[in-house]
């Protein structure tokens, strides 16, 4: 990939197994897992030289030594990968970090229907476009061009009205 090829969301299909995908949060929310990616320079005893930024208030360390949280461990390039639980995360965090939250909600938007050769297809509705119709993304491609059907019930039928730039229809 170049700076001339733009990313498509294409790019990004990968198989992953349903039974790896959670269906429901569990009960008690600060068991879940954590991927916890310790990076060289962050590990105690690095020898990486410090840098300091200038903050309101006085100038705060960049980067700190952080302590290996529990949890099976393993390396990936320079880094290393610790399976952890999401209790720990406070313990993760130093001064100047920044915490990022996701508040997005999920949209039941999978639709599985048929071709009209009866192979199946499926839609993944991304979000509404401005003249009451959707962004979507799925496969297999040659069934989503531009004028094809794909039934998803009795009498309810997807068209695909374009195939945009990024991929999406």
């Amino acid at each position: 990939m170049t700076a001339e090829t733009p990313l498509r969301t294409a790019d990004f299909d990968y198989d992953l197994p349903s039974e790896l995908i959670a269906q429901e949060p569990l009960a008690e929310r600060t068991a879940s897992r954590l991927l916890v990616v310790v990076r060289s320079d962050r590990r105690a005893g690095a020898s990486a030289e410090r840098r300091t930024v200038r903050r309101r208030g006085g100038r705060i360390p960049r980067r700190q030594e952080l302590e290996i949280p529990p949890g099976e461990q393993q390396t990936s390039g320079e880094s290393l990968l610790v399976d952890s639980r999401f209790s720990q995360l406070p313990d993760l965090l130093s001064p100047g970090d920044l915490l990022v939250l996701n508040t997005t909600k999920v949209r039941h938007a999978r639709l599985v229907g048929k071709r009209p050769s009866g192979a199946p297809a499926e839609v993944l509705l991304i979000r509404p476009a401005a003249d009451e119709s959707w962004i979507a993304m799925g496969k297999p491609g040659s069934a989503l061009q531009p004028g094809k059907r794909i039934a998803v019930g009795p009498d309810v039928w997807i068209e695909t009205l374009e195939v945009l730039d990024d991929g999406n229809r």
